[in-house]
């Protein structure tokens, strides 16, 4: 997460655009374009369609040359499939997107199973843009429902849908959980994430439009 979620521009306004739902965006960085060069700049979005229930990214230019990518998470709970694992994915959403070196990107979020309608089952993918590489599980420390809403360089920050002012942090280097509280007990959003060293400060914006800013290192 590179860019401003309130400075979202491609491909469209934030929000409902026919019947998909836009909810992250990053600029390439292995295009090797000017992010500021609407003509050439390389991007990427993710989202998830209303009608059929598939994560979706796109990859393209502000320009409208664009390929998008529709897939369901093929792979639940460390399973090869679905089918053997039993599990039947309702819906996937792609509720954060960053941009690898590789070229790779790294793609979050939350599905819905029809073995647990309602609950939903955090997960992080790193590979391709086809959707071929590696999918993992995320699970808040005992929380039912855990969404991954954005990552970069390194931690995921996650909500368990309780509306309590709780914003999880879990660093993939460390493997550890940090519980931030944000003194705001409403839904959220990540507008972006600032590395500063060891320093992450992550910007949200609250339902009611107000903005807070929180503090996360990795250092015990």
């Amino acid at each position: 997460m590179r860019i401003k979620l309130s400075d979202f521009e491609l491909p469209g306004e934030p929000g409902i655009e026919g019947n998909v739902v836009y909810k992250a965006i990053d600029f390439d960085i292995n295009s090797g374009k000017n992010p500021d060069n609407p003509c050439s700049a390389a991007y990427l979005v993710c989202g998830w369609r209303e009608d059929d229930g598939a994560g979706v990214l796109i990859h393209g230019t502000k320009i409208g040359q664009a390929v998008m990518y529709s897939w369901r998470v093929p792979r639940l709970l460390s399973a090869p499939t679905d089918k053997e694992a039993g599990i039947s994915i309702t819906k996937t959403e792609f509720h954060g997107v960053e941009s690898l070196e590789g070229p790779y990107v790294r793609l979050v979020g939350c599905v819905e199973t029809e073995e647990k309608p309602g609950v939903k089952q955090g997960f992080l993918y790193e590979g391709w843009l086809d959707g071929s590489g590696d999918w993992y599980p995320i699970s808040i420390e005992g929380a039912d429902n855990t969404v991954v809403k954005a990552s970069r360089e390194g931690i995921l920050v996650c909500s368990d849908e309780s509306l309590s002012d709780a914003i999880y942090v879990y660093s993939l280097e460390n493997h550890e959980w940090k519980t931030i509280h944000s003194g705001y007990a409403d839904e959220w959003e990540v507008d972006e994430i600032i590395p500063v060293e060891d320093l992450y400060v992550i910007r949200l914006i609250h339902s009611d439009g107000k903005r807070s800013d929180l503090s996360y290192t990795s250092k015990k």
